[in-house]
C-alpha cells in the first residue's frame, strides 16, 4: 500500500545522569512541540494515497478558543494510523510513564493515541481510544513501558483515521515519573479530569426556549460563548456567500454557517441524497395515524432517527422573528442516521 509522509527530524541529547521531578513526581517534558505552538514541527505527518485521492486534508493546526489544536477530518475510517501524527520516543522497558491530552472526538469510531514499535509491531503500553465525545475532554493516563526494542525508539503517535469525523487533540504532555510500579487498575487506563471553561452541549430547543422567554437575558447568556450542538439536520443549502454553505436545524428554527473548506464535495453529494430519502420517510410518518396522537419528546426521538445529525461548536449570532441564526462555527460533523 502506498502513503505519503512529510518528515521533520527530531534529535534529542541527554546530559548528565540523575532526573529531577516536580512536586507531582514528573519530570521534565519528553514530547517535542506538544502544545503545537510551533505548528507541527517535531512531528512526522502520515496521510495514506488512499485518503489523498478522496481529497482528505493531512492533519493541521489551528488556533483554538483554548490554544493550538491539531485535528483533522476523515470521510471514511480505517486502520487509525492511516491519517496521523508520530514523532519518536526512546522510552525505557519497566519505567513509569504519564500522558495526558485534551481531545475532542465527534463521528463513529475513535480517535486514538498510542505509544508502539513498529519493528515488534506492538503497543508499548499506551493505547488508548477516544470515541465521540462532542465537548473536548481532558484524560491523563500512567501506564508501564514496554516492549520496547533496543535500537530503534517506539513512535508516539496521534491517529485520525479510526474516526469517521473529527478529531481534535491539545496540550499534549508525556513524563516521567518516580513511581516504581502501577496496579492493573491503573496501567494504561485514561482517566478522566476536570476541564475549565468547557463549553456546554445545548439542543436548539433550549437555546430557542431561552429567546422566546427573554431575549435579552439570552443574549446576554450566549452571546460570544461557544456552544456545542448536536441536532437533526433537515436541509442544506448555499450560504451568504460562495465559500459557505447554510445548513437547517430543527425543522428550519435555526440555521448555521459553515465553511465549504469543511466539507468534501462528495460528502456534500452524499448528503443530499441522503436528505432527500429522509424527507421522503418523514412524509410517510407525518401521514400515518399514530403521528397525531404521538407524545412530543417520541416525535423528537422519531425525527432524530429519520434524519442525520449536524455536530458542531458554534456562536450564535442573532435571534429574528423566530429564527436562531449561528453564525461562526468549527468541527461541523454530519453523523448518518
Amino acid at each position: 500500500m502506498n502513503f505519503s509522509i512529510t518528515f521533520f527530524s527530531v534529535v534529542l541529547f541527554f546530559f548528565g545522569t540523575s532526573l529531577s521531578f516536580g512536586q507531582a513526581g514528573l519530570g521534565k517534558e519528553l514530547l517535542v512541540n506538544g502544545d503545537f505552538s510551533k505548528g507541527l514541527n517535531g512531528w512526522n505527518i502520515v496521510l495514506f494515497e488512499e485518503y489523498k485521492k478522496l481529497g482528505t486534508a493531512p492533519p493541521a493546526v489551528r488556533k483554538g478558543e483554548h490554544g493550538p489544536e491539531v485535528f483533522a477530518s476523515v470521510m471514511n475510517k480505517a486502520a487509525p494510523n492511516y491519517v496521523s501524527i508520530n514523532q519518536p520516543q526512546a522510552l525505557k522497558n519497566g519505567k513509569v510513564y504519564r500522558f495526558s491530552a485534551e481531545v475532542k472526538s465527534v463521528g463513529k469510531g475513535h480517535g486514538r493515541i498510542s505509544l508502539y514499535s513498529g519493528k515488534v509491531r506492538k503497543v508499548c503500553g499506551l493505547g488508548a481510544n477516544f470515541p465521540g465525545e462532542k465537548t473536548w475532554k481532558r484524560y491523563e493516563c500512567y501506564f508501564v513501558a514496554k516492549h520496547i526494542p533496543g535500537g530503534k525508539a517506539p513512535h508516539f503517535h496521534v491517529s485520525f483515521a479510526g474516526l469517521a469525523g473529527h478529531f481534535a487533540v491539545r496540550k499534549l504532555s508525556l513524563k516521567l515519573t518516580k513511581r516504581k510500579s502501577l496496579s492493573p487498575d491503573e496501567d494504561g487506563v485514561l482517566k478522566e479530569l476536570p476541564l475549565k471553561n468547557a463549553p456546554q452541549l445545548y439542543t436548539v430547543a433550549e437555546v430557542l426556549e431561552a429567546f422566546e422567554a427573554d431575549a435579552a437575558a439570552a443574549n446576554a447568556k450566549f452571546k460570544n460563548q461557544p456552544i456545542v450542538l448536536a441536532e437533526p439536520l433537515v436541509a442544506v443549502s448555499p450560504g451568504p456567500t460562495a465559500n459557505q454553505w447554510m445548513f437547517s436545524l430543527a425543522s428550519g428554527k435555526a440555521k448555521i454557517i459553515g465553511q465549504k473548506s469543511e466539507f468534501l464535495d462528495a460528502q456534500i453529494t452524499a448528503l443530499a441524497q441522503t436528505l432527500n430519502y429522509s424527507q421522503t420517510r418523514f412524509a410517510a410518518l407525518k401521514r400515518s395515524s399514530k403521528w397525531a396522537d404521538m407524545p412530543a419528546d417520541e416525535k423528537e426521538a422519531q425525527i432524530r432517527d429519520t434524519f442525520p445529525t449536524l455536530n458542531a461548536s458554534a456562536w450564535i449570532s442573532e435571534y429574528r422573528d423566530g429564527i436562531l441564526l449561528i453564525g461562526r462555527s468549527q468541527d461541523l460533523v454530519v453523523e448518518n442516521p
